[in-house]
């Protein structure tokens, strides 16, 4: 009987333990998340040119001579993300670079192949569609952005679809301060001059009562 506790209490111990120690990794996890924001250099190379034709209008001219010469030398440090894209600063706070989300960027080949039936089908298809104009919308946006009002939105280079053309290097640094180096070729991109958020800039016009430049940005 004695021996029979004494197991019963080790096998507690361990479980218990093992509960502390999952929870332990679990909390890690959400803590390294919300630190990096996700972002891995995984989640922006993309391995097959799988998206839109009319995304090869690209700006290697300004790929090739403005970022070479201007950036080649810098880091990126992470800033924020969006839906679509992580941002990145470079080291002088001049440019930002907007790297896409690959999961985002493509359609969904896992539902795509998913074995479905009756109601399910029907779903599965809307779902397919609905992630279909959605990356339409998305694209069309960044072509004719960079088409019409390339000098409005400060574009200097970008890039829908992977390449291997210059297989250019770049340093990330990202939230927890790592550093990642990657092809920039092998990722979708926009690099474009850092400008002050509207909003922001408003409330700090308003707080500071400089009412003329607030007027003067609307």
């Amino acid at each position: 009987n004695k021996e029979n506790q004494q197991s019963r209490y080790h096998a507690l111990h361990f479980r218990k333990w093992s509960f502390y120690l999952l929870c332990l990794i679990v909390l890690a996890r959400v803590f390294y998340y919300a630190a990096t924001e996700g972002f891995c250099p995984e989640r922006i190379y993309t391995p097959s040119a799988s998206l839109h034709k009319q995304s090869e209008i690209l700006v290697h001219a300004h790929l090739k001579t403005k970022f070479t010469a201007e950036l080649m030398n810098t880091s990126f440090h992470y800033l924020k993300k969006g839906s679509q894209a992580y941002a990145f600063e470079s080291s002088d706070g001049k440019y930002v670079l907007k790297l896409f989300k690959r999961h985002h960027m493509q359609e969904a080949d896992w539902l795509k192949n998913l074995p479905t039936f009756g109601p399910l089908t029907d779903w599965k298809n809307f779902l397919l569609q609905k992630r279909k104009r959605r990356l339409d919308l998305t694209l069309k946006s960044y072509v004719i952005a960079t088409n019409r009002l390339q000098k409005q939105c400060a574009i200097l280079a970008y890039q829908l679809e992977p390449t291997n053309t210059s297989l250019i290097p770049v340093e990330l640094i990202d939230g927890i301060g790592r550093k990642h180096s990657i092809l920039l070729d092998k990722c979708g991109f926009v690099l474009q001059k850092k400008a002050s958020l509207l909003f922001p800039s408003f409330s700090l016009w308003i707080q500071s009562h400089n009412h003329e430049s607030a007027k003067k940005a609307l």
